[in-house]
């Protein structure tokens, strides 16, 4: 009796601790469902007094729909969130009719890692990027970018990032906003801002592109935007005064990669602004090199004064522009400090630096350089190929046919002037 009294007492305690998990799966199977309805919107009963407010009296109950200047908005529930869709006249042909914005996707997938798997989350690339960090790291275009680039104005820019999903097709925005409000009026000002994106669209479709193009290539936040913008002004709309017009105004653009594309595309009247950037100390390496090739294209010379040569030939700070102002300086008529900063120029850890110095200083056929490459040749630290040029050079102008040359040079320099 003892026994079974015990195995009666086992299976109680038993079948009271599996109810007990029952019922706590079920609390917790209740508050998951609790969490999962606090996102449902609310329904559009009670955003209809809102919306009202906001746009004037509904047109049309369900779903509701508002005339709002020449759009024309219809607002209805979906799963997780509020589908507003708003459509305009198409305006101009084609011009809307192959813009599809879309949210970027992000996939997660899991990848084996020694013992214990991790995740390794995978971001697609957006297809066409604008050059606007923000637009291009939430948003696809789905079309090309000579369609987009007038339209995508820093306004209309700014109204998509503001949406959870959005579509721009055949003169229609499709818009899910509010996705986790519950308050009709965060659904609302939601809801607000897509009207706001698709009256801004349709300012832009209304706008002549050239315009739109133009005013972007000066305003935009982006550099990298601008620079779009600007190149994509200059391929649609070559030779007009709009485009002269903000190339000039480009001239002074922040970004020295929008500078360098605007003094290039005015030819001889953008020199002095590349000559300003040449110069710039702070400006990226590459692109001060690319001004001074822009400077010298076509057989020009480098006109540079000795104290704007002296600041190009920094050999520690900028090896690639030092090397290449060197090898313009051997180019052309010899100028009053040439082999002074060439002999400074041997101070460099450069190679390409010390090949340019030693090839100039060879051009010049100065005796007073002799010193200067006989101690870079004796130098260990420099490459061996640069300490047999200097040598070689260096041993040429010791001898005294060298100094005989240089001074038969000088006098006959005195004698024509005279």
């Amino acid at each position: 009796m003892l026994i079974a009294a015990l195995i009666i007492g086992a299976a109680a305690v038993a079948l009271i601790a599996i109810g007990y998990a029952w019922f706590r799966r079920g609390a917790v199977g209740e508050q998951t469902l609790a969490r999962h309805l606090d996102v449902v919107p609310v329904s559009l009963a009670r955003l209809r007094a809102r919306l009202t407010r906001r746009f004037g009296s509904a047109v049309a109950e369900a779903p509701l729909t508002f005339a709002v200047d020449a759009l024309n908005v219809t607002v209805s529930a979906v799963e997780r969130g509020y589908l507003a869709v708003i459509s305009w006249p198409l305006g101009p042909p084609g011009r809307l009719g192959e813009l599809r914005i879309r949210p970027r996707r992000a996939n997660a997938v899991t990848v084996g890692h020694r013992a214990s798997p991790r995740t390794v989350r995978m971001i697609e690339r957006p297809p066409n990027p604008l050059g606007d960090a923000a637009f291009d790291a939430a948003l696809c275009l789905d079309c090309g970018m000579s369609v987009a680039l007038p339209l995508l104005t820093p306004e209309v820019m700014r109204l998509a990032l503001a949406a959870d999903e959005l579509t721009v097709a055949d003169g229609v925005v499709r818009c899910v906003v509010g996705a986790t409000a519950v308050d009709p009026a965060e659904a609302v000002n939601a809801i607000g801002a897509a009207v706001e994106l698709a009256l801004e669209l349709a300012r832009a479709a209304a706008s002549p592109a050239e315009v739109l193009l133009a005013v972007g290539a000066r305003t935009h936040r982006g550099a990298a935007a601008r620079l779009r913008l600007l190149q994509e002004l200059e391929d649609r709309y070559p030779g007009g005064d709009v485009l002269r017009d903000t190339l000039l105004a480009a001239q002074s653009d922040p970004a020295p990669i929008v500078r360098l594309e605007a003094c290039q595309a005015l030819g001889e009247d953008g020199r002095a602004g590349l000559w300003t950037l040449v110069l710039e100390d702070v400006a990226p390496e590459s692109l001060r090199v690319a001004a001074l090739l822009a400077l010298t294209r076509g057989g020009q010379e480098l006109d540079a004064a000795p104290a704007a040569l002296a600041r190009l030939i920094q050999p520690r700070t900028t090896p690639t522009l030092a090397a290449m102002t060197l090898r313009f300086m051997a180019r052309r008529p010899a100028g009053p400090r040439d082999v002074t900063l060439a002999c400074r120029a041997l101070s460099s850890e450069s190679e390409e630096v010390l090949l340019a110095a030693v090839a100039l200083l060879e051009a010049r056929a100065d005796p007073a350089a002799a010193r200067p490459l006989l101690d870079a040749a004796e130098d260990p630290a420099v490459p061996s190929r640069v300490r047999k040029h200097a040598k070689r050079v260096g041993d040429d102008l010791s001898r005294p046919a060298a100094a005989l040359g240089v001074l038969r040079a000088v006098t006959a320099g005195h004698e024509g002037r005279a």
